[in-house]
Formats: structure tokens, sequence, C-alpha cells
């Protein structure tokens, strides 16, 4: 294995924390986007945008409690 392909993965493991705690944290992901220099919001959201078993039980009591 190739040591800038070693220090490669680590910088992406260590980007992917970052941009997921900005994102978690509820910094918008326009504004991520920015800080990571991605050219599109998809890039940001598919990659980066990792939704917790808590968010997602959130989210459907939200809807629960809209639906009655």
């Amino acid at each position: 294995m190739r040591r800038g392909h070693v220090h490669g993965t680590l910088l992406i493991g260590i980007n992917t924390r970052r941009w997921t705690l900005l994102l978690n944290a509820g910094v918008p992901p326009h504004v991520v986007r920015d800080i990571a220099g991605h050219s599109a919001i998809d890039v940001t959201m598919m990659i980066y945008a990792r939704i917790s078993l808590d968010e997602k039980r959130a989210a459907l009591t939200k809807l629960g409690d809209r639906l009655g």
C-alpha cells in the first residue's frame, strides 16, 4: 500500500467526521458545502448527512403529532 493512499484515507475519515459534526450541530447544509469546498450540495448531503436512529424517531414523532 502506498504511503499517500494511507494518508488520503486518514484525511477522508477526518473530513467525514468534521462535516458530519457540523451538519448534526444544525449548521445549514449550504454553509457546510461552502466550508468543505464542494461545488454541489448533493455531494455534501449524500456523503456527510448521516441520519441517526434518534433523528428518525423524532421526525416520525413530529409527523404523528401533526397527523393527530
